[in-house]
């Protein structure tokens, strides 16, 4: 995987796949022109997604999307992908705080 320039994400939007599993997970995050600028696993926490993630602070905006489940594998590229061309719905994830 090539490196880039903090002008490949600067101002930009960033696309977050979280494949989930059990112990690790696999995050890409591709720029919104489709550089697949990385490809790790984690500890499947939200620490380490954060510890990686902010490695992109200057981005415009982050957005999203994971995968868990037992009944299949897609690919965190292409489901990346798929959230970059605006194939995929979007959700609110309240959090406890909006909640009350």
């Amino acid at each position: 995987m090539a490196r880039y320039t903090v002008e490949a994400w600067q101002g930009k939007d960033i696309l977050l796949d979280i494949d989930m599993h059990r112990k690790q997970w696999h995050i890409t995050i591709l720029s919104e022109d489709g550089l697949r600028l990385s490809s790790n696993r984690v500890a499947g926490t939200i620490v380490a997604v954060s510890k990686l993630s902010s490695r992109y602070g200057e981005a415009k905006q982050t957005c999203a999307v994971y995968e868990v489940g037992y009944f299949g594998f897609i690919e965190s590229f292409k489901l990346a992908d798929c959230l970059n061309k605006g194939l995929l719905e979007s959700i609110h994830v309240p959090t406890c705080a909006t909640v009350g």
